[in-house]
Order: C-alpha cells, then sequence, then structure tokens
C-alpha cells in the first residue's frame, strides 16, 4: 500500500488550495458573499472566492448550483439548480441529479456529494463515467479518491488511467519488479531475459551477485563443516535476528544448498551494504579495537558500556554505528575474541576485497548516488518514453516500458505481471508532475532498494512555479516517504521557507535521542547548500497519518543500524 496522506495534508489538497480551474460547463457549488453592481458578485467555492457575472438575481449569503458560462475573467455563471443547496444533503443532490438528467441512484448520489462535498467541478458525461467506474469497484472509498484525482487533474475518465492509478496507490513499483524478476528462468523467452536484466540494473548492485556469491560461499563452508564462525559474526553485527539459533539457521542453510537455488531465494533476508560497511569497519580498525579492549580489561564495569568512551573520536562514531547502542557485555567479548581468531580475520579480509574499487556506482557520493539512481529509473523505466517517441520518432534507447508493450503484445509470459507493472509505470508517468499557473507538483515512487532502503522510495515536492516555469526552491514543501531497514516506516515533512527548513520526522518508535546526533551534520550540510535548518520536530506516526494503513515489511531484523538513510 502506497503513501499519500499524512495530517490530513495531500499533495491533491496542496494544489487545490492554491489554485481553481473551470471548463465551460462545469457545474459547481458556490455562495454568495457580496453582490455589486452590473450583475457581478463575490462568490465563495470551497476556501476559494472568485468575481463571476450572474445570469439572474440571487440572495446574498445563500448557497447555489451555478453552471460556468464562461471559464475565462471574468467568469460567467447561470443558477443550474434553486433548491435549498445550504447543505448537501441527499435530497438536494437527488434534485439536483434529476435536473441534470441522471437516475439518482444510491450509488450515484453518494458520488456526487463526494465531489461536491470536495469542492470538485462536475459535468454530466464525467459524472456517468465515473459513476460506472465506481460501480465496478469493491474499494468504493479508494475509487472515489481516485477519481477525485483523476477530475482534479483534468484526465479522461477512462478505466486504463483508473486503472494505473489505483496499481500506483495500492503497490509498490519495488515489489512488482521482483515478482517478474523471481520468474523461472527456464521458462523465459528472449524479450523477458532482456526485460529481466534492465529490472535488475534498477533494483540491484552493480556487483551485487559477485559479492553475495563470496559471502554465501563462506556461510556454505561453515553449515558444512558445523562452524559458528559466520553466524556469530552476523548475529553480533545485528544482521540476523538475535532468536535465531544456529540449529535454525544452519538447518536453513543445508536445506537451500542442497535445492541449488538461486541467490535471490537465500532463506534469510542479507542487507549486503550494511554487511560488508560493518565487516570492512572491523578489519580496518581491528588493532584499534583490540588494544582498547586490552586497556579496559581491568574495568570492572560494563565493557559494554565503557568500550566506546576509550576510542579515538575518529572510530567512536562509526562504532556506535555499528553496535547502535543495544550490544550486551557477551556480544561486546564475543567481538573481542573474534578479532582475536586470525583465520576469521584473514576470512573478513578477503571478503571487504570484493568491493571494487573502480564500481562506479558504490564509489559515489550517497548524494550523487542518489541523483545517479534517479535519473538511471526515469530513462530505464521509460517514464520519458512518449516524450523521446514524440520529439525524435523513434526510441534512443530500449526501455522497460518499450519491453513491457512488446511482451504483452506478443502475448508471451505471464500477462498480469507485465500488465500490472505497465500500470504502475503509466501512472507514476501521470502523477509525476502536475502544474498550474502558480504550482507545481512532483509525485514519484522509485524502487529503493539499491540505496540501502527497503522497497519503494516516495517523493511528494509541491511548490510556488518560477517565472521560467521551474519549482522555486525557496517556496516549497517535500515528503519523504520511506521504509528503513530498523526504524521501518518513515515520514519526512520539509518544510522551506525563503531558504529556512522546517523538519517534521513521523515514525512509530521514539528516534529523537537517535537522530539528534545527526543534526549538527545536517546543519552544516545544508549551510553549504545556502539553507538554514530552524527546527526539527519528532512526532508519532500514529497520531499524524489518519485513514490510511502503511505497508509494513518485517524483512531485516530488528537490530540494524538505528539510523539506516540521510536525506
Amino acid at each position: 500500500m502506497s503513501i499519500h496522506k499524512i495530517n490530513q495534508v495531500t499533495h491533491l489538497q496542496q494544489i487545490r488550495e492554491h489554485t481553481i480551474q473551470f471548463n465551460k460547463g462545469d457545474i459547481i457549488r458556490g455562495r454568495i458573499i457580496q453582490l455589486f453592481p452590473n450583475q457581478m458578485a463575490k462568490i465563495q467555492i470551497g476556501s476559494h472566492s472568485i468575481m463571476a457575472r450572474l445570469e439572474a438575481p440571487l440572495v446574498s449569503g445563500k448557497p447555489y448550483f451555478f453552471q460556468v458560462e464562461q471559464a475565462t475573467y471574468p467568469f460567467h455563471l447561470k443558477v443550474f439548480h434553486l433548491t435549498d443547496t445550504s447543505q448537501i444533503t441527499g435530497k438536494s443532490v437527488q434534485d439536483f441529479l434529476r435536473q441534470l438528467g441522471i437516475t439518482p441512484t444510491k450509488e450515484m448520489v453518494r458520488l456526487a456529494s463526494f465531489l461536491f462535498n470536495s469542492n470538485i467541478p462536475i459535468q454530466k458525461q464525467m459524472l456517468i463515467k465515473a459513476h460506472y467506474l465506481l460501480s465496478q469497484s469493491a474499494n468504493k472509498r479508494l475509487t472515489m479518491n481516485i477519481l477525485k484525482q483523476m477530475i482534479i487533474r483534468q484526465l479522461p475518465i477512462k478505466p486504463t488511467i483508473f486503472q494505473a492509478l489505483k496499481t500506483h496507490a495500492t503497490r509498490d513499483m519495488n515489489d512488482m519488479i521482483k515478482l517478474i524478476i523471481n520468474q523461472p528462468e527456464h521458462a523465459l523467452v528472449r524479450k523477458e531475459r532482456e526485460l529481466i536484466k534492465m529490472l535488475k540494473g534498477i533494483v540491484e548492485y552493480p556487483v551485487t551477485k559477485t559479492r553475495m556469491e563470496k559471502l554465501v560461499e563462506e556461510i556454505r563452508v561453515d553449515t558444512n563443516t558445523n562452524n559458528k564462525q559466520m553466524f556469530l559474526l552476523l548475529k553480533v553485527l545485528g544482521v540476523i535476528n538475535k532468536d535465531t539459533s544456529f540449529q535454525k539457521w544452519q538447518y536453513e542453510w543445508l536445506r537451500f544448498f542442497s535445492k541449488q537455488q538461486a541467490l535471490s531465494n537465500i532463506p534469510f533476508r542479507l542487507n549486503e551494504e550494511a554487511i560488508f560497511k560493518k565487516i570492512d569497519f572491523i578489519v580496518q580498525h581491528k588493532e584499534e579495537i583490540q588494544q582498547t579492549m586490552q586497556n579496559i580489561v581491568q574495568i570492572n564495569e560494563s565493557a559494554s558500556y565503557y568500550f566506546p568512551k576509550h576510542m579515538s573520536k575518529t572510530i567512536q562514531s562509526l562504532w556506535m554505528n555499528l553496535t547502535h547502542h543495544s550490544h550486551s557485555e557477551q556480544d561486546v567479548q564475543t567481538i573481542r575474541q573474534m578479532l582475536s581468531n586470525d583465520g576469521l580475520y584473514n576470512r573478513l579480509k578477503k571478503m571487504t576485497q570484493l568491493y571494487p574499487n573502480d564500481d562506479m556506482f558504490l564509489a559515489l557520493s550517497q548524494q550523487k548516488r542518489f541523483m545517479n539512481h534517479m535519473n538511471q529509473v526515469i530513462h530505464h523505466l521509460g517514464l520519458t518514453y512518449e516524450h523521446q517517441f514524440v520529439t525524435s520518432g523513434q526510441m534512443k534507447h530500449q526501455t522497460v516500458k518499450g519491453l513491457l508493450l512488446k511482451i504483452i503484445e506478443s502475448g508471451i509470459g505471464n500477462k498480469e505481471l507485465y500488465q500490472n507493472l505497465l500500470n504502475m509505470i503509466h501512472g507514476t508517468q501521470i502523477l509525476s508532475l502536475h502544474e498550474t499557473n502558480q504550482i507545481v507538483n512532483i509525485l514519484l515512487q522509485v524502487p529503493a532498494e539499491k540505496l540501502g532502503l527497503i522497497g519503494s522510495l516516495k517523493l511528494d515536492i509541491t511548490g510556488n512555479k518560477k517565472a521560467d516555469g521551474k519549482l522555486d526552491e525557496e517556496f516549497c514543501r517535500i515528503l519523504f516517504y520511506l521504509n528503513l531497514p530498523s526504524l521501518h516506516t518513515t515520514v519526512i515533512d520539509m518544510f522551506i521557507q525563503q531558504r529556512t527548513i522546517t523538519l517534521t520526522i513521523y515514525n512509530h518508535k521514539k528516534i529523537s535521542h537517535i537522530a539528534s546526533s545527526f543534526e549538527v551534520l545536517l546543519k552544516k550540510a545544508l549551510k553549504k547548500l545556502d539553507y538554514q535548518l530552524s527546527h526539527i520536530a519528532y512526532k508519532s506516526l500514529n497520531q499524524k497519518v489518519n485513514h490510511h494503513q502503511f505497508k509494513q515489511e518485517n524483512v531485516l531484523p530488528k537490530k540494524m543500524t538505528e539510523v539506516d538513510y540521510r536525506i
């Protein structure tokens, strides 16, 4: 389930607050605020007020249904329905529908009432088409919200567009890609293999398979010889859930190896990048860690408490990231014993060398890695597919969307899997950019496991439009919807006004004591970009997110790094 609502503020509401647009023939509900000479009147429609020329004398303070005769300023409105509309009731909507020539069924009345209460302009044919889609849907509430979105964005009320937006609202792109990748290879044809190769480039690290193969090989050696070295190491590093026994670990891996399954089907979720970062830390700082431990052997107090305090400041923060304040005395002693084992140390050193120095993606800074990945997703998925075709008459590069269209047209493979992903891409294209004269809204859902997240990253950006048509980076709001390995569902609300930033972080956990240590770093980084951080608030996700279920994925152990990703 994707995330669209926080504190009763959605990107649709944000857009709606800043703009109001009409088409000729639209029917709206408004209240007369003030009458002027020459049949001019100030009319309130929702939170907006407009000046319009009326076609009949009306009473100030009273609400009416109006039909738009002229959609440019000055608006020309005629009274469409004279029944009392002081409240949107079943009877008033029934009377309205009858005057419109539509049978007022219970479902039609519900739809029209919903649109009027949302201050959405409607037309007869649009209402009929929307009602048909609503009648075919099991989830009426979701359907009405999607229809509302289609009308606000002035999209055609068509089943294909509705299905694209529904897929975008209810599915995770990363999960859909994984379903295609994990198909049995023996049943695939050439075009399907080409598609899977492109999809792997979007969701997997460039060298993931090579490094993971080596890690799995080390696990194979241990499980076959009843050796607990790798098991204990991964457990103490927080990679394996502390409740997992060696017997279960060994049994699951032996079963995996006996079936000769693909690496994508390993029995435990292993975050490769996190594992190798921790192993690399131990290898690089082995001597200092050992010396520090030796220095505190005589201290009777807890080593897990005193150990970080005796470290040099250069690696103290790294150690805290490694242990995240939650390792027991036994865990610290286990690390000490492991580091005294030259055999294990050599194994770890060999494994860290699997990080290739010339790997372009992993060598990038986190900021550049993020931009690189976003560009790759946009171009490889084919989010600019139609634009490229219209401007150049041909596709310069193969895209996922192009391959999906060919595969579906040819009738090969699992049509449902491919159609679902095509709908997701189509929905992403539709929602990715919405503009009015004053506002720009960008909404993206991007597979993010390549960035160290779980599933997909959702970005919702709304801001003023500058004279050149671009987003005003000094006045905007950005919502990050993240699923983090340790913190799970996290929403970051970033409000920017005159280059001053206010952050609100929503999470199920109390994370202020964890995240506060990064506030100084964040302030410095933003200052380099000529932004000033004024305030950070930490709030409960349960209190602030209403009427929506977040997708919970318990796919990683809880004992992972407590700050998973820096925005």
